[in-house]
Formats: C-alpha cells, structure tokens, sequence
C-alpha cells in the first residue's frame, strides 16, 4: 500500500477539486444545500422510544428498519445510560467492551475486539482519516490488521459530540470486521470498508445509517467499500441494512469503486438504499472490480437515480431489485434494471 502522505495525494488527484475534503472523495456529490445542524434520529432525542421496542425476534429486511429495531434501542439503553470506557482507546486482543460510553477514536487494529451494547460518541477524530471507530493501522504505511475478529453488534456510533466541520469527512467505521445491528448517525459517512487486506471476511448486517452531516466539500456516503483482494473465497456482503444518504454533498448511498486496489466478491443483499445521488453508485478507479452481486434490494431516491455503473462491466448478478414502495408486497415496486 502507499504510504499515507502518497495516498492522500492520490485522493486529492481523483478527487473534483483540490479542495474536496475527505481521503477518497473522488466521485461527483449532488448539490442540494447542506444540512450541517441535522439532528440524530427521533430515538436519540425520546428515550420512551427506545424502552418501548421490540427485541430481536427475527432477521429484518433492511426496508424494516428504524431507529427502534437496531442499536441500543431494543435493550432499553441510551448512550447516557451507559457507564464510561475507561480502558486505552487502542485496546489489545482479547478485549470484549459491553455497556460503556466510548468518548475517544476507537482503534481496533489490534484484532480479536468485540463491543456489544456501546455507545461510540467521540468527542476528537482519529489520528488518520479522521476515524471514528478504525481497524487500519497507520505508521509509515497503512495495513489491514494481522488479526481478525472485530466485531461490533447492538451498539451505536455517534458524530453528534462534535461539529459539522470536524466530522463531516468522517467514516462511522473505516476498515474490515463484522457489523451488525448497529444505528450510526451524526458523521459524514457510515460504512467503510477500507484497507481491508487479502485474509478476512467484512460483514454488515442490519445496520441503519442515517442523519449523516455534510461540510463544505465533503463527499459522503451512507456504505463505501474501496479496496477487496480476491483471496482465498473471502467475501464482503452488505446484508439487510438500511442505508439512508440525504446529507447535501451525497455520492451515493453505497458507493463502489476500487480506489487503488481490487475488488472481488461483493454481495448486496436485501438492502433499503435511500436519498440523495444515486442509491447504488458502481464506479472505476485505480483498481479493477468483478463478481458484484445485486439481490432483493430496494431503492428510494431524491436525488440521481436508483442504480447506476459508471465504468466498466457491472454487476454479474442482479435480480428481484425493486424501487421501495410501503403499500406493495414485500414493499417491491416497479423494477429496477441495472
């Protein structure tokens, strides 16, 4: 991999202008006026909300989702009920964090970390990218973890402790481990699987992105994935989220593109992409892309369009993909064709 200085230039080189922020914003965003003081979602601000839902009975579609059904929400917790992390913001192998408020980055290069039923709301970015929550290690170079086994469940990961402008190029999570059932809000962009290396799986299940914050330049996306080695029949599946992208500099909901390296076994399944740009954006990059996967998803879009490849051959699979309407069976509107 390059080292950090080179892929930021890099970045900048594909990116609209020299002045977009963030380290890969290098596809064009809709121009809809910023929302920098969006608030988080309505089971942030009503605690009745959350101790009135429901707990995990079945798998959900991504198209059933809110803020009641995923997170802390369903356990009756809220961030500011939760006890304060008290342990180093780059925890060692081994480490499980359950029922605390995390209020720095969270490294988790380390590998072999698991978070269940935390609230992420740090009040500074990381070190490189600006993170939130990270596996990607950052010295004279960036890299994958040597460990896998970085899971973070039944949490919530939150930008809403700092400003527009210090989050606004911010990913919830950038790098490679399992996700699931998991509300992020109040960042500039969810999702990003980023420096995932050639040895592990990346999953996220059932996770509900929304009310990202745009800034300036910013480029934002509710789910990126810019880098899968084909390796050893790894794959990177985007299964049953919500993924809701209405920030005012928006790319895509789940934007595709191999940045500088390849991208191999990739599923979407049974997803609801929403807002603004496209929904589903496939494009090229420094890399190259091949079985992409597009299945039983469903699409609400203000802005471009619900699906659109701009460079190279597409999706190999794609079948039952539907715009999102709530009165149809199984909410499958009319059809939507790659």
């Amino acid at each position: 991999m390059p080292v950090l200085l080179a892929a930021l230039m890099a970045a900048l080189l594909l990116a609209p202008s020299a002045s977009a922020a963030g380290p890969w914003r290098d596809a064009p965003s809709s121009s809809r006026p910023s929302q920098a003081q969006q608030t988080g979602p309505a089971a942030e601000q009503d605690p009745q909300l959350r101790a009135a839902a429901p707990k995990h009975k079945k798998t959900l579609r991504g198209w059933q989702l809110n803020e009641r059904k995923v997170g802390l929400a369903p356990f009756g917790l809220s961030c500011d009920s939760l006890k304060e992390y008290t342990g180093p913001a780059r925890p060692p192998a081994g480490t499980k964090i359950k029922r605390r408020l995390v209020t720095e980055p969270l490294d988790l290069s380390n590998g072999d970390i698991v978070v269940t039923k935390s609230c992420i709301r740090p009040t500074s970015t990381g070190y490189h990218n600006e993170f939130l929550v990270t596996t990607t290690r950052c010295d004279d170079s960036c890299s994958a973890p040597a460990r896998g086994h970085v899971v973070i469940r039944d949490s919530e990961i939150s930008g809403l402790a700092m400003d527009p402008e210090e989050i606004s190029t911010s990913c919830a999570f950038l790098g490679i481990g399992t996700l699931k059932r998991n509300l992020m809000h109040g960042m500039g962009s969810g999702i990003c699987f980023f420096e995932t290396g050639d040895k592990f799986d990346a999953l996220a299940e059932n996770n509900y992105v929304t009310g990202l914050r745009s800034y300036g330049d910013s480029h934002n996306e509710a789910a990126t994935i810019r880098d899968f080695e084909k390796a050893g029949g790894r794959s990177a599946t985007f299964l049953n989220n919500r993924l809701e992208c209405t920030s005012g500099n928006v790319t895509g909901g789940l934007f595709i593109q191999p940045t500088w390296e390849s991208i191999y076994n990739v599923d979407v399944i049974g997803n609801y992409i929403e807002g603004d740009g496209y929904n589903l954006f496939v494009s090229g990059g420094g890399g190259s892309y091949d079985d992409l996967s597009s299945i039983n998803n469903r699409f609400r879009s203000t802005g471009w369009g619900p699906s659109v490849v701009d460079e190279g051959d597409g999706w190999d699979t794609w079948r039952k993909n539907y715009l999102f309407d709530p009165s149809a069976k199984k909410s499958a509107g009319r059809p939507v064709r790659q």
